[in-house]
C-alpha cells in the first residue's frame, strides 16, 4: 500500500542507510486479511526495468540487462507485528502485516542509465499469499551527483602562428581548448563547463579565451619571425568548484 510510489535518489544519497543499503523512510506495507500469519506472505521484486518519463509503461532497456537482475532487493523487516480490529486483546485481528524495504545492491550510476536526462527505473515488486498477488510499481528518478572532475582532452598544445598573423589588426583565433566530464546531467556535464587563461609567459601575449567554446584569440599578434616562446597555462572548471589545467 499504496500500488504506486514515485522516488527521487541521488547516486550518493544521505537518505541510503549503509548497511543494509535500503532507502531511509520508505517500506512496503503488504497484508492480508484472510491469513493467520504474516509468515506466509512473501514479498518479491518482479521485475527492474528502465523506462521513459513521457511513458512509464514503455520500456526501453534490454530485458537481461544486469542492470535488472542485480541493482536492488527486498529487506523483509522482522519485527512485523499485526493489527487489532480495536483494543480489545481477545478481538480478532483485522490483519497480519508485513513490511520490507527496497535496498540497493549497487551503486545507482547516473551515467549507466540509457538516456539518463530522460529515463526512470520502473521497479515492480509483487507480495504473494501463494495463491494470489498484488503489485507496487516504484518510480525511480536518478539524480546525478559531480563525481568526475573534467578533463582535458589534450595535455598540451602547439601552437604554430602564420607569417600574416602579425599584419592583423583584428584579434585572432589561435587555437580552441577542448575538455570533457564523465558527468553527463546538464548541471555537472560538459555544457556546465568553463574555459580560461590561468596565464601567459611573457605576459604582452596575454589572450582572451570564449569561456563555454574554448575559443583562444590574441590580443598580440605574434609574429612568427621573433622566434618567441609563448606559455600559455589554461583552466577549465565547473561552478560546482572542481577544475583541471594545463
Amino acid at each position: 500500500q499504496p500500488s504506486l510510489y514515485f522516488l527521487i535518489v541521488k547516486e550518493e544519497d544521505p537518505s541510503i542507510i549503509y548497511p543494509p543499503n535500503y532507502i531511509k523512510d520508505f517500506q512496503f506495507d503488504c497484508y492480508d486479511k484472510d491469513l493467520n500469519s504474516s509468515a506466509q506472505l512473501k514479498i518479491s521484486i518482479e521485475s527492474v526495468r528502465f523506462v521513459s518519463i513521457h511513458d512509464t509503461d514503455t520500456f526501453i532497456d534490454d530485458e537481461a540487462s544486469t542492470f535488472r537482475t542485480d541493482s536492488f532487493k527486498i529487506v523483509v523487516d522482522e519485527t512485523t507485528s499485526q493489527q487489532k480490529s480495536s483494543n480489545n486483546a481477545n478481538s480478532r485481528p483485522l490483519k497480519y502485516n508485513k513490511k520490507a524495504h527496497l535496498a540497493l545492491n549497487q551503486k545507482l550510476d547516473y551515467e549507466s542509465l540509457v538516456r539518463p536526462n530522460e529515463t526512470l527505473i520502473r521497479v515492480d515488486v509483487h507480495c504473494s499469499d501463494g495463491t494470489f498477488k498484488s503489485v507496487s510499481r516504484i518510480l525511480i528518478k536518478v539524480e546525478d551527483v559531480n563525481d568526475h572532475s573534467p578533463k582535458f582532452i589534450n595535455a598540451k598544445h602547439q601552437i604554430i602562428t602564420k607569417d600574416e598573423s602579425a599584419q592583423s589588426s583584428q584579434s585572432q583565433l589561435i587555437t580552441q581548448l577542448k575538455a570533457y566530464d564523465q558527468d553527463l546531467s546538464p548541471q555537472y556535464g560538459n555544457a556546465s563547463l568553463v574555459y580560461s587563461i590561468a596565464s601567459c609567459v611573457p605576459d604582452v601575449y596575454m589572450s582572451d579565451v570564449n569561456e563555454k567554446s574554448g575559443d583562444v584569440y590574441s590580443r598580440l599578434q605574434i609574429d612568427a619571425d621573433t622566434k618567441e616562446l609563448v606559455d600559455y597555462r589554461a583552466k577549465v572548471y565547473r561552478e560546482t568548484g572542481q577544475s583541471a589545467n594545463i
